[in-house]
C-alpha cells in the first residue's frame, strides 16, 4: 500500500496500526516488522520502545551511527529501524557470524519517506524492496512470514507514483 499523506496528518500511526494487526495474527509465531527511514531513527526508537516495550516487542536501531548491534540483537528484534542504506547492505553481505536467518521472518516493510526513489538514495530502497520482493517468491519460504510480506509505503510528497512498483505480483 501506498499513503501520500501531509506532514502532522498521521502516517506514523498507519505504521503503528499494521504492526498491531500483524501482531494480533502473530502473537505466537516469529514476525519480524523492518522499518526503513532516512530521518528521526532514534527518537522513534524511543517512542516505539515505550509503546510496545511492555508486550515484550524488541526494537532494534540499525544504523550507521548505531554500530553496537550484534547477530544475536538482530534475530531477538521484532522491530528494526533502519536505513535503506544500511539494511541494503546487511541484506546483500549478510553478518558475520548470523548470515540472514532473521530474514524469512521479515513480515512486514514500513517504508517511510519512499519519495526517495527519486534521489540518489533511492537506488538501495529499491534494491532492498526488490531483493524482498524475490526472496519471498522462493517456493522454500513457502511456510515462512516473508512468504506473505506486507509493504506499506508512506510520504508526504509522491511525485512518482509510477515508478514504485510495490504492487503485489
Amino acid at each position: 500500500m501506498v499513503i501520500s499523506a501531509p506532514t502532522g496528518s498521521g502516517k506514523t500511526v498507519l505504521f503503528e496500526l499494521c504492526i498491531l494487526r500483524l501482531l494480533s495474527r502473530f502473537i505466537s509465531a516469529e514476525g519480524r516488522f523492518i522499518h526503513v527511514k532516512g530521518s528521526l531513527k532514534t527518537e522513534k526508537l524511543r517512542d516505539w520502545n515505550q509503546k510496545f516495550g511492555p508486550w515484550g516487542i524488541n526494537c532494534l536501531e540499525l544504523t550507521g551511527d548505531s554500530e553496537s548491534y550484534t547477530s544475536r540483537n538482530i534475530h531477538e528484534a521484532d522491530i528494526i529501524l533502519t536505513t535503506p542504506e544500511k539494511f541494503d547492505a546487511v541484506s546483500r553481505y549478510g553478518i558475520e557470524g548470523g548470515g540472514l536467518s532473521f530474514f524469512s521472518d521479515i513480515a512486514l516493510l514500513l517504508i517511510d519517506e519512499v519519495h526517495l526513489l527519486n534521489d540518489p538514495r533511492g537506488a538501495a530502497l529499491e534494491a532492498i524492496v526488490s531483493r524482498i520482493k524475490i526472496v519471498a517468491c522462493n517456493p522454500k519460504m513457502k511456510s515462512n512470514p516473508l512468504a506473505q510480506v506486507r509493504f506499506l509505503a508512506v510520504s508526504a510528497t509522491i511525485p512518482n507514483i509510477e515508478d514504485l512498483g510495490l504492487e503485489k505480483k
